[in-house]
């Protein structure tokens, strides 16, 4: 049990923010901030019944907080090539990839506080001479190189960013050009997901609080997507006290039909996409800042490719970018 005179404190029912789809997490909706003094402190409140209510934060301004941070960005795309001669035609698998690796210094300073919400200053410090891999002999893994070397290099630009955070951790205000976009088809999934997932901080779930709470909800969107989204509280066993927040999401959508070289038979998808995140963040019980995190996604396409002659079965075609973010505090 702990007791502190300004702390993180479970959020009464009445306060706690309705169930959110997941679309709607990765909008970042927050109230205004301004206002007070300087550090985040968080406390457990002694009572079972406290326990059995969500957790919140209470921003008090001043201290500096300051994270590492590392990013890995990896591309596979599996693909056939096929070859005639005479009449016969072969078929070889075709395998491409790429990735990047990259990291910076986070350092987050709480500015103000009004009604509970903070405004928050974080500056981004990149380690020097990132981004920079060795060509391959292979033009397909080479243009995929080269896309990962441009969203790399635009993730290791130093920034000044400012927003607001809200006491359940929800974000507003979070600069367009804090995060690259990643080329993605329409829904951007994974652009929305490395948005938030960059910060250093926590979307506390309305879930009560108390080690090995656990919801899972269906997810259910226009198009034909749906999935889940399944939320942990797990004791994470450190020597001061603490806890893991473990998030899965999953999403999957049928892809529109109609696209050039690829099988479209009685009008039917020729293949889905998916996404795929899976985070644990772990945060202290006595200052309320996270104290390490990692969080990984995904976004894999699989297509049916046009049915080739000679084949029994027509081809298949995916491309997979996985994003893995580490967090550690280091002061």
């Amino acid at each position: 049990t702990f007791s502190t005179a300004s702390c993180v404190v479970p959020l009464s029912r009445a306060a706690s923010r309705p169930t959110e789809t997941l679309l709607h997490s990765m909008a970042f909706s927050l109230s205004r901030a301004a206002g007070q003094k300087a550090f985040l402190t968080f406390c457990v409140v002694a009572s079972a019944a406290a326990q059995e209510k969500p957790l919140a934060r209470t921003f008090v301004a001043g201290p500096v907080e300051t994270y590492r941070v590392r990013v890995t960005l990896q591309v596979d795309v599996h693909d056939v090539v096929t070859q005639t001669v005479g009449e016969k035609t072969y078929v070889r698998p075709s395998t491409h990839g790429a990735e990047a690796l990259l990291d910076w210094t986070s350092t987050r300073k709480i500015d103000s506080v009004s009604e509970g919400v903070a405004q928050i200053t974080e500056t981004l410090t990149p380690t020097p001479g990132q981004c920079e891999r060795q060509r391959t002999s292979d033009p397909q893994s080479q243009k995929l190189q080269d896309s990962l070397n441009e969203v790399c290099s635009l993730l290791k630009e130093s920034k000044t960013l400012r927003y607001q955070e809200r006491p359940d951790g929800l974000i507003r205000d979070l600069p367009a050009d804090s995060t690259p976009s990643l080329g993605e088809e329409s829904p951007p999934l994974l652009t929305l997901w490395l948005r938030r997932s960059l910060r250093p901080s926590l979307i506390f779930p309305p879930l009560p609080f108390h080690p090995g709470a656990r919801s899972q909800r269906p997810i259910v969107a226009p198009s034909g997507m749906s999935g889940s989204e399944t939320t942990e509280w797990i004791d994470a066993g450190a020597d001061s006290p603490a806890a893991s927040l473990h998030v899965v999401q999953e999403l999957s959508w049928p892809e529109p039909p109609g696209k050039s070289g690829f099988s479209n038979v009685g009008g039917q998808a020729p293949g889905k996409t998916t996404f795929f995140a899976d985070s644990s963040t772990t945060v202290s019980l006595l200052d309320g800042s996270v104290t390490n995190a990692t969080r990984t996604a995904s976004r894999e396409t699989k297509r049916v490719l046009n049915l080739v002659e000679g084949l029994p079965q027509p081809p298949e075609f995916s491309s997979k970018l996985t994003i893995v973010v580490t967090i550690r505090r280091i002061s």
